[in-house]
């Protein structure tokens, strides 16, 4: 049967502490700064992207673009006037 040594469980504990505290470190300042990074790249392709659809004018141009209204319906066919009487 195998003993546990005294020198063996303190390896062991010494080798969890320093995963734990390596872990943190990494969560708490690694971490963020990749986070960070990745959405910096993905906004500046979002940015090119968006700046590849809209067309280029010469300075000074001006151009409006404008959707035309759809014809609205008659409003006053709202459906049947159905006149009625008080009883009293």
């Amino acid at each position: 049967m195998i003993e546990a040594s005294m020198t063996g469980l303190l390896k062991t504990i010494l080798i969890l502490l320093i995963v734990y505290y390596g872990f943190k470190f990494l969560m708490r300042y690694i971490f963020p700064l990749f986070v960070k990074r990745t959405i910096n790249k993905m906004e500046d392709r979002v940015r090119k992207e968006y700046e590849a659809q809209q067309p280029q004018a010469p300075e000074g141009e001006v151009s409006i673009t404008k959707v035309p209204k759809k014809e609205q319906e008659n409003k006053s066919n709202h459906g049947e006037y159905i006149d009625y009487e008080e009883i009293e």
